[in-house]
């Protein structure tokens, strides 16, 4: 967790698309967005599974999204089952680090 701390650029405490990015190159980070959608982070796109036909056969597909359009649906970010990000309602709707106590 610290090599990942070490490598987010943002000074604040806000996180970036840039960060999420970092997050997805290291693997085992997800974010679920307001509806619901459990996403996984990549390093250059995100993807989310869905059930799609393939000839013929009804099968788990996954779907690739752009971080431009899954940024500003981003509820909760998780790397590892630890939470890292929630976006704060009260100070303009932003992703914001969790403290660390």
């Amino acid at each position: 967790m610290n090599e990942l701390n070490k490598n987010i650029k943002s000074k604040t405490k806000a996180i970036t698309v840039a960060d999420l990015r970092k997050m997805g190159l290291h693997g085992n980070a997800t974010a679920h967005l307001f509806d619901g959608t459990k996403v996984t982070l990549r390093k250059r796109f995100c993807t989310t599974t869905k059930k799609g036909y393939v000839d013929g056969n009804l099968i788990d597909v996954e779907v690739m999204m752009l971080y431009s359009e899954v940024f500003p649906k981003i509820r909760t970010v998780k790397k590892d089952k630890v939470l890292i990000a929630r976006k704060s309602r009260e100070k303009d709707d932003e992703l914001y680090y969790i403290k660390k106590h």
